[in-house]
């Protein structure tokens, strides 16, 4: 057994997770195993992701829950990607009991995203309606279906090659964040005076990140696409996976269906889809033709370190006040909802919400779990100073605590800074979460 190694800075190094990492002479076999289990909730059911719920009348497309482990011989780790609005620590925890006593493997090794469908049911009390939104038979099940998803994943580990790469598409997405003439911002979808408008708040971020997992015989076994744009392009109707279906269909009818792709989102709080493209198929397919592009180009290895890392953080909360000018300004027809929402903010005794951040390394790529709606030009930051080769920025995973906006968008205002459930963090949030993954992947880069 080799000596373990000190804790450095709150940091929790999961279980072997360094054993050859410090004896590069012993090498590692890589084994990778996929799986997608059908979440579709039932015609009838709510729909998130709007101010006011609304009733699901068809199913568009299916809601996938889709895992993938990877194991060296020394280190396990999970990706499971959710089509979903969100998903909180609490299911999670659930999941991560099932997937434990099925397969041995700890919650803390695995990252679970939701793919931020506009079109998919309620999963949190912390969003518009989410109150009386849950379908408590469905939501019932979500845990044992996502722990099932992880451990077939599991149970179909074979050796496997690993690699990373990058491209680019800026036809996709577009900043929602109008800049207006008196400094103020204004989301699009609100339709701000036209003549008031003097650009745009921020920038997009057009990086295509792929993961690539390959059988021996070359063939694709699973790719992983992160792309930072709201997963909300439309056009579909009823219960929707929205774009992310689309593209990750790309990629498994190369295959003719025996691959397994998923979409992870990147820091995409403000935003949207559609720029010179529009509608979920469309954007869908033009993103998963570029990730495409890339798993062509991306070569593998079978001898790959993997190495994860969790960190438990308090995130300050704001004060809640009454913003009834901003609202009757950029959205008067909120403004019931937005009183409600003030309400259920008052009865909050708290001053922080405690959640988390994860870094899990693949090599040299390593993706970093934010918990929300996390502002583009924060992700940028943490993809810019990151020690990694390639870093991967995936929000709304492990945990939901809303809109993390830069401090800069709280003085410009905008739909994302309006005080309600899915928008209670202080300004200084995003600079926190930015210098906590940076420090951890400082510190498991050099593990």
């Amino acid at each position: 057994m080799y000596p373990p190694l000190p804790l450095q800075g709150g940091d929790y190094f999961l279980k072997h997770a360094y054993n050859r990492s410090i004896f590069e002479e012993e090498k590692m076999t890589l084994k990778a195993g996929v799986a997608k289990v059908d979440i579709t909730p039932p015609v009838g059911v709510y729909l998130a992701g709007g101010l006011r719920k609304r009733v699901a009348e068809t199913v568009g497309t299916p809601l996938y829950a889709k895992a993938l482990v990877l194991d060296n011989g020394s280190t396990q780790i999970g990706l499971l990607a959710l089509d979903l609005l969100v998903i909180e620590k609490e299911t999670i925890a659930s999941a991560g009991e099932l997937i434990k006593a099925q397969t041995g493997m700890n919650i803390e090794n695995i990252m679970v995203s939701a793919s931020h469908t506009h079109s998919g049911p309620y999963t949190s009390t912390n969003i518009f309606d989410g109150e009386e939104g849950i379908d408590e038979i469905w939501f019932s099940a979500l845990p044992s279906k996502m722990a099932e998803a992880v451990s077939s994943a599991y149970r179909s580990l074979k050796e496997a090659k690993v690699g990373a790469g990058s491209g680019c598409e800026k036809s996709i997405s577009h900043n929602r964040r109008m800049k207006m003439n008196d400094g103020t911002a204004w989301n699009d979808w609100l339709r701000p005076p036209q003549d008031h408008i003097v650009g745009v708040c921020g920038p997009i971020d057009p990086e295509v990140g792929v993961l690539k997992v390959e059988n021996m015989d070359g063939s694709t076994l699973s790719a992983i696409i992160n792309f930072s744009c709201h997963n909300n392009a439309g056009g579909i109707g009823g219960i929707s996976a929205d774009f992310a279906k689309y593209a990750t269909e790309v990629i498994e009818k190369v295959e003719g269906g025996k691959s397994v792709a998923l979409f992870m989102p990147g820091a995409c709080g403000n935003i949207g889809a559609g720029g010179v493209q529009s509608g979920a198929q469309k954007v869908g397919k033009i993103l998963g033709a570029e990730a495409l592009k890339i798993l062509v180009k991306t070569s593998t290895v079978e001898d790959v370190k993997l190495l994860t890392t969790r960190r438990e953080i308090d995130l300050p909360l704001r004060k809640f006040d009454w913003q009834l000018d901003e609202i009757r300004k950029i959205w008067p027809s909120g403004e019931d909802v937005f009183r409600k929402e003030l309400e259920f903010l008052k009865q909050v005794k708290e001053d922080h919400i405690s959640t988390y951040i994860q870094v899990i390394a693949i090599g040299d790529t390593a993706f970093v779990s934010v918990p929300g709606e996390m502002f583009v030009e924060l992700g940028l930051e943490i993809k810019r100073k990151s020690p990694f080769e390639r870093t991967f920025v995936v929000e709304l995973a492990n945990d939901y605590v809303g809109y993390i906006p830069t401090r800069v968008a709280f003085e410009e205002g905008g739909y994302e800074t309006l005080n309600a459930r899915s928008s209670k963090v202080a300004p200084e949030t995003g600079e926190i979460v930015v210098e906590n993954a940076l420090s951890m992947l400082e510190n498991i880069k050099t593990s």
